[in-house]
């Protein structure tokens, strides 16, 4: 079975996520990342560990092809991500005793808000609404109907990660 991560749009998506992560390893300096396996299907992206090190923080990243202004405005802060990735995040965060963060980059943008979800005991940290929705498979196209989770983002962190723009994900200027 080959993984979405590991198509062409996947393995762009992949290079963003590694953008994102190199700029909060220089920003975030006593923190290590790990990836989760990227040959076989995960429940998180990868994990924060501590200079000491244990579990900082376990992680789901989505890198999305979209402006801040379009993301404020159009989708009112709300990101729009599968429920079952928060509720496997807050698993991940019971069994590893450590926080469960959510990450939105907003690639154009280079903008990254993240919030955090659930606490390493599963006490859940932020709400959010769910409905049953018709989307998009995944990044290569198709579409399913699915629980999707729309998440509050206003409500967490934002922060610059790039200064610079960027294209988008199909190689047209983006931002400029």
């Amino acid at each position: 079975m080959q993984l979405n991560i590991n198509t062409p749009r996947g393995l762009h998506s992949q290079r963003h996520e590694q953008e994102l992560i190199s700029a909060l390893s220089i920003m975030w300096p006593n923190l290590s990342w790990v990836d989760t396996p990227k040959n076989m299907p995960a429940s998180v992206d990868g994990l924060w560990i501590n200079k000491h090190g244990s579990v900082h923080a376990v992680v789901e990243i989505k890198c999305r092809d979209m402006t801040e202004d379009l993301f404020l405005c159009r989708y009112n802060g709300e990101w729009l991500i599968t429920a079952a990735k928060l509720r496997h995040g807050c698993t991940a965060a019971v069994l590893l005793g450590a926080p469960f963060y959510a990450y939105l980059a907003l690639v154009p943008d280079g903008v990254l808000y993240y919030r955090k979800i659930a606490n390493g005991h599963g006490k859940h940290l932020a709400k959010w609404r769910e409905e049953e929705t018709t989307t998009p498979r995944n990044i290569n196209g198709g579409c399913v109907d699915r629980v999707n989770a729309f998440l509050p983002m206003k409500q967490g962190t934002r922060i610059h990660y790039r200064q610079s723009k960027v294209s988008d994900y199909y190689g047209q200027a983006v931002g400029a």
